[in-house]
């Protein structure tokens, strides 16, 4: 049994490991930082083999973010050739023939102040120097200053290969907030070399509290002829966007693509009329931040509104009398529209800048309007152009296309002239009609 006094002398000691334990649970307990992949194993990056300089006269061009890589090829990695691989890029042609490749990508990357670290892991055989918006971030067997094309690795690469993590450096002076370009330099130690390979990841932890929120949108809000898709481009680099998370009246997208700030959602065939662009409140978008701040679906300008409409205006197709011919009087004009349309009224049609009298509707296409009994002044008689679309005081009466039945009529005002057929040209007591 322990005696009372020696229980009193071992309180202390428990006390103090006691005390001892708890920074450290609170430690272990802490989060570590979440790495954000920002491009992944198996991209796909832009290709130039190295039989010649991939840029002239300036050999470094290659390495600056504005540099046409457009000529270059497609190739997904890893690129290699003498390797035991699934998928990638083989390049066939390199053994003996040239010692070289180069790659291009661009990334999007959150704003550099809240960026803790960054990092590059790759596996290569047997050497590259890698370059962000044309400044060197990491290097491996590769002793030349500034290689070229035509340059070797310094020796080779040790089997079996593995991925080495290269921490990156003064970000705050490399990377900008969105686009960003990594170039790569791959260098086999001589031409002989009976294989080559590339392939990394980059990842990058950040810490911020500001949630995302939309930058800008494509088609913008207001007028838009077509909705099939609608491009979403927010504030920094996201994650976790699903097609049913957006929703045009209330209902979701059918897909979506798109990876960091842009994301392209496809939409179902949507009414002409009013489209009101809200989010799901149950999506799971959030930015890239160590703890990820949730984008807010309600906030300012995160909703959006269109006026779903067609854009392509009736024209006048045919009138009759039609041009060209000579008439002894004008009492009636028959005009044919290219499509049935709605909200033709008998002062739409002006005569010497007299409103017709009446109008008769024989089609959706096709009306006669009545002109007024007023005798001709002498000289010539004009119709005026037939104008669409009437401008105050009475802003919304118009003429306009009808819509198919499923679908509400468009509100598309037309402010131009439909078209020079509607102006023709009358002379006293024989009537003329010119284009």
């Amino acid at each position: 049994m322990t005696s009372m006094p020696a229980f009193r002398r071992r309180c202390p000691a428990r006390g103090f490991a006691r005390l001892w334990l708890l920074p450290l649970a609170l430690l272990l307990a802490a989060p570590l930082g979440q790495a954000v992949t920002l491009l992944d194993y198996g991209a796909t990056w832009k290709l130039w083999r190295g039989k010649k300089t991939p840029t002239r006269p300036d050999y470094w061009a290659w390495l600056k973010p504005d540099h046409d890589d457009s000529e270059w090829e497609t190739a997904p990695t890893p690129v290699f050739y003498g390797e035991n691989v699934n998928g990638g890029t083989e390049l066939e042609d390199m053994k003996s023939r040239y010692n070289s490749f180069f790659l291009r990508r661009k990334f999007d990357a959150p704003d550099p102040d809240t960026i803790t670290s960054m990092t590059l892991r790759a596996k290569v055989d047997d050497g590259f120097v890698a370059y962000i918006n044309g400044t060197e971030v990491a290097r491996h067997n590769v002793e030349i200053e500034k290689p070229r094309y035509s340059s070797a690795a310094s020796k080779a690469a040790s089997e079996p290969l593995r991925f080495r993590n290269y921490a990156l450096k003064n970000l705050g002076e490399i990377l900008v907030d969105g686009e960003n370009t990594i170039a790569v330099i791959v260098l086999n130690q001589r031409r002989t070399s009976p294989d080559a390979l590339f392939d990394a990841r980059l990842t990058a932890v950040s810490v911020e509290s500001v949630p995302p929120k939309v930058a800008t949108v494509d088609p913008p809000p207001g007028l838009a002829s077509d909705l099939g898709q609608v491009s979403v481009t927010f504030t920094e680099p996201v994650n976790g966007v699903d097609a049913t998370d957006l929703l045009a009246n209330g209902k979701p997208a059918q897909s979506v693509e798109g990876s960091g700030r842009t994301w392209v959602f496809q939409l179902a065939g949507l009414p002409q009329g009013k489209v009101r662009i809200t989010w799901a409140k149950a999506h799971g978008i959030t930015d890239q931040a160590q703890t990820p701040n949730t984008f807010q679906e309600t906030g300012n300008g995160n909703r959006w509104k269109y006026s779903h409409a067609d854009d392509n205006p009736p024209h006048v197709r045919r009138t009759n009398p039609p041009a060209g011919l000579t008439v002894k009087s004008l009492d009636t004009v028959e005009v044919e529209f290219s499509m049935p349309v709605s909200g033709v009224d008998a002062d739409d049609l002006l005569i010497n800048g007299t409103p017709a009298k009446s109008v008769v509707k024989i089609s959706g296409t096709t009306s006669i309007l009545m002109r007024r009994t007023k005798p001709s002044p002498k000289g010539l008689n004009q119709v005026s152009p037939m104008e669409l679309a009437v401008s105050a005081p009475r802003p919304y009466r118009m003429i306009r296309p009808i819509a198919r039945p499923s679908t509400r009529p468009a509100m598309t005002r037309f402010h131009s002239v439909i078209s020079v057929q509607a102006f023709m040209t009358l002379p006293l007591n024989t009537t003329s009609f010119r284009p």
